[in-house]
């Protein structure tokens, strides 16, 4: 087991709370890290103190007391923020999300029967690790396993079945087996959690290095991705998005596996339902729109790609087509290889001075409204002179495209 070693200033508390006699320690994820070797991103600090004994100790320091109804003190050190919260024992969830009530508790056995997974419930006090219910066991053995009842811990936050997939995602762990049956059972409780979460977490486990699991929760996951329970070839579809990059690359690749008829519409309908990103659904939709386009491997249909699309969504073009081809068992590989090389290609183009857009090009519609171009022509004209450059049919010199401006509107 790898040691916990925490931050300084994380350190501090916990010896500045423990020499006025309270307990303290750190708890959650920061601790299930350490113990596996990754560096946490978050100190959760819990305590036997009461916020009022916490703000005492801490009263040299800026405190911030937004959380001070849930038990929950901010401590301000070198401009860092440190949440410090009081052991608590939560009352009813009647929003599904928080507690209607919280006590406070010196007990920390208490506190820790109120956590999600046994993984997600271990303390740590500077010197002594505290595992009650065997996260370390469950760590082992690579199980992600509820705290006590299953079936309690899902109706209090129904969220945590999307974060019990999550986590098998993250680590490729399996779901102890009562906790995934109480996950089905309670998965038609996720409609009654906000859009935005349950996107999040989807979000989150698409983008995990273990993202096979989601063809085992296909039923519970249509709360995060509406109609992925309609996939077909959860194989294929695994494989082509586990070698995307971004998730407008993903989420294309399952959209396409969808049992629809109408990707644009299926794209709009479920990502803005899902309340994804405009960006990310524009790239999306970008995605789709390039399956309509012949593409080779020539400049001029890179250089026409990067007309359409910002390069950033051309990649993600060619990404989304790598896969779709790797995953594929009947197309050659000769073919992966143009679409690799296409990618550093549109790079290459994107830096260079080489023209490719309607900014690149040596004349504007100034130039043509000079020369007598209607207002109504001018975009018409720019994107056939620019198509002419593009297609290396002309050179992009503002007085030859002047001359060719000048006998087409003859």
């Amino acid at each position: 087991m790898k040691d916990i070693k925490m931050p300084e200033n994380v350190k501090m508390i916990l010896d500045k709370l423990s020499s006025e006699g309270h307990e303290a320690v750190i708890i959650g994820g920061c601790v299930r890290d350490s113990i596996m070797g990754i560096e946490p991103h978050d100190w959760d600090i819990a305590t036997s103190a009461q916020p009022e004994e916490i703000m005492e100790c801490f009263k040299r320091y800026n405190l911030m007391k937004a959380g001070l109804k849930h038990g929950t003190v901010t401590v301000i050190i070198d401009h860092e923020p440190y949440e410090i919260t009081t052991y608590r024992i939560d009352g009813e969830y009647s929003d599904h999300r928080r507690p209607d009530s919280v006590d406070f508790t010196c007990d920390l056995a208490e506190d820790i029967m109120r956590r999600d997974f046994t993984i997600n419930a271990i303390a740590y006090d500077g010197e002594n690790i505290i595992d009650l219910h065997d996260g370390i066991g469950d760590l082992q053995k690579g199980i992600i396993r509820c705290v006590g009842n299953a079936n309690a811990r899902f109706r209090e936050d129904p969220l945590r079945i999307l974060r019990a997939i999550r986590f098998a995602a993250r680590f490729g762990f399996e779901i102890e087996e009562l906790t995934k049956k109480a996950m089905f059972d309670n998965c038609d409780m996720l409609r009654l959690i906000a859009t935005e979460r349950r996107q999040s977490e989807f979000t989150k486990t698409l983008c995990s290095e273990h993202v096979s699991v989601i063809k085992d929760y296909a039923k519970i996951l249509k709360y995060g991705l509406p109609c992925i329970d309609s996939i077909k070839d959860f194989d294929k579809a695994v494989r082509a998005v586990e070698m995307c990059q971004d998730i407008s690359e993903k989420l294309a690749i399952l959209i396409d596996e969808l049992s629809l008829s109408e990707y644009n519409k299926a794209v709009k309908v479920i990502l803005t339902e899902m309340r994804y990103p405009n960006k990310v659904i524009a790239s999306v939709q970008n995605i789709f729109a390039a399956k309509k386009m012949v593409i080779t491997n020539s400049d001029a249909c890179i250089k026409n790609m990067l007309y359409k699309f910002s390069l950033e969504d051309v990649k993600h073009v060619l990404r989304y087509k790598h896969a779709k081809i790797n995953a594929s068992d009947n197309i050659r590989k000769e073919t992966l290889a143009k679409v690799e090389s296409m990618i550093k290609r549109a790079e290459e183009l994107a830096e260079s001075d080489e023209c490719y857009n309607l900014k690149g090009l040596a004349i504007n519609g100034n130039d043509l409204k000079r020369l007598g171009v209607k207002d109504l022509n001018i975009k018409w004209m720019l994107d056939g002179l620019l198509k002419l450059v593009t297609t290396n049919q002309v050179e992009n010199s503002r007085d030859v495209l002047i001359e060719v401006a000048k006998i087409s509107m003859l």
